[in-house]
């Protein structure tokens, strides 16, 4: 163990890095379990509804968003899956219509 002392002076700036303890500091909330994203746009179709093999309600819809100038613009399509529990959210993704 003595021979690695001379490499890990406290000088080197790699090593005052890799000792910190992490922590995030530009917030103390925990990480969400997943990825979150807000999508404005058009639905292309009514929203479907469909059962996964183990039984879990799955609602299936397609978004169009519009980006670019007004002479030339392009549409992007989104396929999204939500898996909601029963309650007011599955009830206002499937009251939603197209357009």
């Amino acid at each position: 163990m003595s021979s690695l002392r001379p490499c890990l002076a406290s000088s080197s700036p790699l090593t005052r890095l890799s000792f910190r303890p992490f922590h995030r500091t530009f917030t103390t909330t925990p990480r969400p379990a997943g990825a979150r994203i807000s999508i404005i746009g058009r639905l292309a179709a009514q929203p479907e509804i469909h059962t996964t093999s183990t039984g879990r309600d799955m609602i299936r819809y397609a978004l169009g968003t519009n980006h670019g100038p007004k002479e030339s613009r392009e549409t992007c399509w989104w396929k999204v899956a939500v898996f909601p529990n029963d309650g007011p959210l599955k009830d206002a993704i499937m009251e939603l219509g197209k357009g």
